[in-house]
């Protein structure tokens, strides 16, 4: 029988000693790999420069280079993202441009004027996720992590820009902890900024700034986070922007709060100012001293308060005022807004309003009426409406405004209610189609459709058209604008479809289709804001966050 060699089974002393040998080796391999990946990091960062160097845009000087950076920045739309900082996302300009070259980043970091502008989002604690581009993470395990990590950024970020002019929108979630933040404003140096956008901000920072504060301040944007037990006869309003030479925009949350004066601006200075909630007392004492005020948008207030204040109200001198915005949302059925009943409207030249029908009681209606006719001048009439908007409403104002040359519709019903709107407009345009008197010199139509599909009320407004395509020019229309949801309309999309009969003489003309995408906030968040972003004339976007952040960042976090 042939020998054979007996093999035991290894011990545990035994898979010890060869698991350390295996654990030897493996550390081994990552080092060489480590420094192999840095070595081909290096050779690349070294070949991407070489090659870089030898190309025409490696050739360019220092500052041609930064000039073509400043026009690499992002538009107003580009850069504003929902739930997402900007200036300082990898995928956007400027930060993107760090990561091209070495000499640009360089270049990028020298030229401060690149960093003016940031957009600073600070989401709830442990309550968003955020993609990994929206910019830095602030989520700390307490309040004063969280304060610690943002004051650093903004401390690098006001070193950065040196001695640049600045504008900073700072967007914060304080529902958990009202206190934050105590010492953030420490990090920011308001002497340079010249538009300031202070979105859920709490209250008790903004007293302790005094009057002067902002010197170069142009574009004020304030939404105030205020605890329940704040007591406004205590603290006093907010003086900080009571001395801004150069203040001339504001939008603010709410000028008065529990009967006491939340804020103090330099109302005579100013040229723009929205106020998304008020009060006729507010009024009443300040808004009298307003002779350079050429924008206003209003949410009218409740008119309980009126009945006592009649005797105190006069007629206001605003010499300056051409475009007036009034919202009669908040406080339906009563929501008349006499403001109308105190200022010289024969200089008025554009009107929007937001839900205003006809069916005042006490000879309201006549009044209204009156009012919007002495609007002599007034060349644009915008009419936003949703599902308690009654079109016969709009076919009796039109007979009061004759000389407008710009009709804008805006239907924003919510989504279970949107046919029955669009039925109506399609009754409406039938109107218009079958009375030419109407609307003598209207030349401009811009109709807005925020949801759904519109029915029969592409037909109608087809019509409209054609029935408006006459010969002669001062009834012609000549341009039409549709915002649309994609797939609602049939026609051609994204471009300007030549239509012969939309032409004049000299002028540019024809049919434009916008398509525009509902944000996945829902409808009830969309329509407080495309106004103002399509609003050219006011040119404020930033305006937007006043009207939703407080809701947005509720909603998502459901």
């Amino acid at each position: 029988m042939p020998f054979q060699m007996i093999r035991r089974s290894p011990t545990a002393s035994d898979c010890r000693q060869r698991l350390h040998q295996i654990h030897e080796e493996v550390e081994t391999l990552e080092r060489r790999l480590s420094q192999l990946k840095y070595g081909e990091q290096r050779v690349k960062e070294h070949l991407d420069g070489l090659v870089l160097a030898s190309s025409p845009i490696g050739k360019v000087s220092e500052d041609i280079l930064r000039e073509i950076f400043f026009h690499t920045l992002p538009d107003d739309e580009e850069r504003r993202v929902p739930w997402a900082s900007s200036s300082i996302r990898r995928t956007v300009a400027p930060m993107l441009l760090c990561f091209v070259s070495k000499k640009w980043r360089e270049v990028a970091m020298r030229y401060s004027s690149l960093w003016g502008f940031l957009r600073l989002l600070v989401p709830p604690r442990h309550e968003l996720e955020e993609a990994e581009d929206i910019g830095p993470q602030f989520a700390g395990e307490t309040a004063a992590d969280t304060e610690l990590a943002v004051k650093s950024f903004l401390t690098r970020w006001r070193e950065m820009t040196k001695v640049s002019p600045l504008k900073l929108e700072l967007i914060l979630n304080c529902n958990r902890d009202p206190r934050f933040p105590s010492q953030l404003f420490s990090a920011i140096d308001f002497r340079r900024i010249t538009s300031l956008s202070l979105c859920r901000v709490p209250i008790a920072p903004l007293h302790t700034l005094q009057p002067g504060s902002f010197p170069l301040l142009e574009d004020l944007i304030i939404h105030l986070f205020t605890p329940p037990d704040h007591r406004w006869d205590g603290w006093g309003p907010i003086l900080a922007f009571l001395e801004c030479p150069q203040l001339r925009r504001v939008a603010v949350d709410k000028l008065v709060s529990k009967g006491h004066t939340t804020i103090i601006l330099p109302i005579t200075q100013l040229t723009h100012l929205i106020v998304r909630s008020a009060s006729w007392e507010y009024f009443i004492d300040y808004m009298e001293k307003c002779p350079k005020l050429q924008y206003m948008h209003l949410v009218v207030p409740s008119n309980r308060e009126r009945s006592s204040l009649t005797a105190r109200q006069g007629t206001w001198d605003w010499p300056s005022l051409t475009r007036l915005s009034i919202d009669c949302t908040s406080n339906p059925p009563d929501a008349y807004p006499f403001l109308l009943d105190h200022i010289d409207l024969s200089r008025l030249k554009s009107l929007q309003i937001f839900e205003a029908g006809l069916r005042w009681a006490n000879g309201l209606e006549d009044t209204f009426l009156q009012r919007i006719h002495s609007m002599t001048s007034l060349e644009r009439l915008s009419l936003r409406c949703s599902e308690e908007y009654e079109m016969e409403d709009a076919l009796e104002l039109f007979d009061y405004t004759p000389t407008i040359t710009t009709l804008e519709i805006t239907a924003q019903p919510m989504d279970d209610q949107y046919r029955e709107v669009y039925e109506r407009l399609a009754d409406l345009f039938n109107s218009l189609t079958s009375s030419p008197d109407i609307l003598p010199r209207l030349h401009t139509l811009i109709l807005e459709l925020a949801c759904g599909s519109i029915g029969n009320l592409e037909a109608s407004v087809l019509d409209f058209i054609e029935s408006r395509s006459s010969t002669e020019a001062q009834t012609r229309l000549r341009r039409v604008v549709l915002r649309i949801t994609r797939g609602a309309f049939t026609l051609p999309v994204n471009q300007s479809v030549c239509i012969p009969e939309l032409q004049s003489d000299g002028e540019e003309g024809g049919l434009i289709v916008e398509l525009m995408d509902v944000p996945p906030e829902g409808n009830k968040y969309y329509k407080k804001t495309n106004w103002i972003i399509n609003d050219l004339e006011l040119g404020w976007p930033e305006v937007a966050d006043l009207f939703t952040v407080g809701e947005v960042m509720a909603g998502r976090l459901q």
